[in-house]
């Protein structure tokens, strides 16, 4: 099971001008990048009340006027993108016979398009995301996941500590990706079952799994 942003798709870029346009219009104070970078990652429902002080309805005007924006900035390749040979990463898994799905924060609308967009719906079997409103916590995400198609060789792959305490919590193995947005010491804090520095090191590790 794949996170998506940070794992699969470089978003970065797309998510923090979506978020920068979004406060403007809610008229909050502008925050640096690497205040920002703590919204990629957790749902929103968890991220915008504890680092943009947004709840109950201001959150759902919030969410809604991020997604107006999203739905552009997101098609701009500059700005969203998979990470380089992460399409050929998928498709040599499953050719292998590995089972792949997906399990994200997004809400499911967005994350579908981007399976699409991007050319990942071959190789996808399962896909489990947030709701409309932004709630989507990981553990609880991964959880249905397990009780849906097994907990048995599951194996988690994500770049944040989300990802890995969602693993921990469900009993499951991890990958915790270096790559992505998390600093090293968050990674390596929340002791994952493995590490992989570059996409090429997942596909490795991944395949030689399955031997």
């Amino acid at each position: 099971m794949f996170d998506m942003d940070g794992t699969l798709l470089h978003s970065r870029p797309a998510i923090l001008k979506s978020l920068r346009l979004m406060m403007a219009a809610m008229n909050l104070p502008p925050r640096d990048d690497d205040y920002l970078n703590n919204m990629v990652g957790p749902p929103f429902s968890l991220g915008m009340p504890k680092y943009l002080g947004l709840t109950g309805e201001d959150m759902k005007k919030a969410i809604a006027i991020y997604g107006e924006y999203a739905r552009e900035i997101m098609q701009d390749t500059n700005l969203l993108a998979p990470f380089p040979g992460i399409l050929d990463m998928l498709r040599d898994l499953y050719e292998a016979g590995a089972y792949l799905g997906i399990v994200t924060s997004k809400s499911h609308k967005p994350a579908l398009e981007h399976i699409a967009r991007f050319g990942f719906a071959p190789y996808i079997s399962h896909l489990q995301t947030a709701d409309d409103a932004g709630n989507g916590e990981k553990t609880e995400l991964l959880q249905r996941t397990c009780r849906e198609i097994g907990a048995d060789g599951l194996i988690m792959v994500g770049d944040r500590f989300y990802d890995l305490n969602a693993a921990h919590a469900c009993g499951v193995q991890s990958v915790g990706v270096l790559y992505g947005y998390a600093s090293a010491e968050e990674i390596f804090g929340c002791k994952p079952t493995y590490t992989a520095d570059t996409v090429a090191g997942l596909r490795a590790l991944l395949l030689n799994m399955l031997l």
